[in-house]
């Protein structure tokens, strides 16, 4: 396949540099630059361009024009339609407001772009140490198949999903259960997570609800790697996100997750994304409570976290509730 110049003109310059890292660490057919509105001249007439823009008054006949926010597998469809000119703007309004408004209960995404790193032992681990430690009333949801508290139950989340996409009136903290640790969980019932079924946008009606309504102080998501596209939604509204990595994926995958969410979240990446390297396994999941608070050891070069996981999942509450 041959390389494909790929422009990127948007009003946010810093966005524009993440994105453009973000299409480099992971699309090998791509040449993409950053550019300013007065370079577009500079292209051969007879050179294939796409322009990625959320400008909607530039006039290149041989260009491509695309929204601002389609990944490149999108690019790539894109250019093979031909399209002459596709339009979009960064949709900005995804986000859920911040722990400054008390009626919201505070969201906290927790992902990876590979499996088996802890992201479901962290999100865990969490969850038990805000309720233990920090006296919130906490609820795990989860984009895994088979989440833990899959049972059957009259009020299963997928009829609390049916209820809100249709506009009906619903108790939504009836359809969340307590378990043995004092966190809440979503009744998901026999079988494969409701979730998994829904749009991304009825993900993010449903967590908003719950979010406003459901009378929590923190939600935990985790989100597998395999559900990151459906969750783009939910990570750009999370107030934080745990980028979970292991040792033997960090070289790998590490920055490439990080390029990733910096093209979700822009500017706001360096402060809502927590990096934590798990060099521990995840057995250890239950041995957190036995750690002391240790701020030395919390942050390197201000983003990771590394070291035993008991204390780093303690460091990321502390971190989370209190900077």
């Amino acid at each position: 396949m041959e390389i494909i110049s790929l422009g990127i003109l948007l009003k946010d310059r810093e966005y524009a540099e993440a994105l453009a890292r973000a299409i480099a660490a992971s699309e090998r057919y791509f040449l993409p630059m950053v550019l300013d509105r007065d370079q577009l001249h500079n292209f051969d007439e007879k050179e294939k361009v796409i322009i990625i823009t959320d400008y909607n008054d530039l006039e290149m006949e041989n260009a491509v024009y695309i929204c601002s926010f389609m990944l490149p597998r999108t690019i790539v469809n894109a250019a093979a339609e031909k399209c002459s000119s596709i339009y979009g703007i960064r949709p900005h309004g995804f986000s859920l407001p911040r722990l400054s408004d008390e009626k919201y209960a505070k969201l906290i995404a927790v992902t990876s772009t590979a499996g088996g790193v802890g992201i479901t032992s962290t999100a865990d681990a969490l969850a038990a140490e805000f309720t233990v430690y920090y006296d919130k009333s906490v609820c795990r949801m989860s984009l895994s198949a088979f989440p833990e508290g899959n049972s059957y139950s009259a009020r299963e989340l997928r009829r609390l999903l049916f209820m809100l996409c249709n506009s009906e009136e619903a108790d939504i903290g009836e359809y969340f259960e307590k378990d043995a640790g004092g966190v809440y969980r979503a009744c998901t019932g026999n079988g494969i997570n409701p979730l998994l079924a829904a749009e991304g946008e009825e993900i993010y009606k449903l967590t908003a609800a719950v979010a406003e309504q459901g009378g929590f102080d923190v939600i935990i998501f985790d989100i597998p790697p395999e559900a990151l596209k459906k969750a783009e939604k939910i990570i750009i509204a999370s107030e934080s996100v745990i980028a979970v990595e292991r040792e033997h994926t960090l070289a790998a995958r590490g920055e490439r997750l990080q390029s990733y969410l910096e093209l979700l979240l822009g500017k706001d990446a360096e402060k809502r994304v927590i990096r934590f390297v798990n060099f521990a396994s995840a057995e250890y999941a239950g041995d957190f409570a036995a750690a002391e608070y240790d701020s030395e050891s919390f942050c390197k070069d201000g983003v990771k976290i590394d070291g035993e996981f008991g204390l780093a999942v303690k460091n990321i509450a502390h971190s989370l509730i209190f900077c």
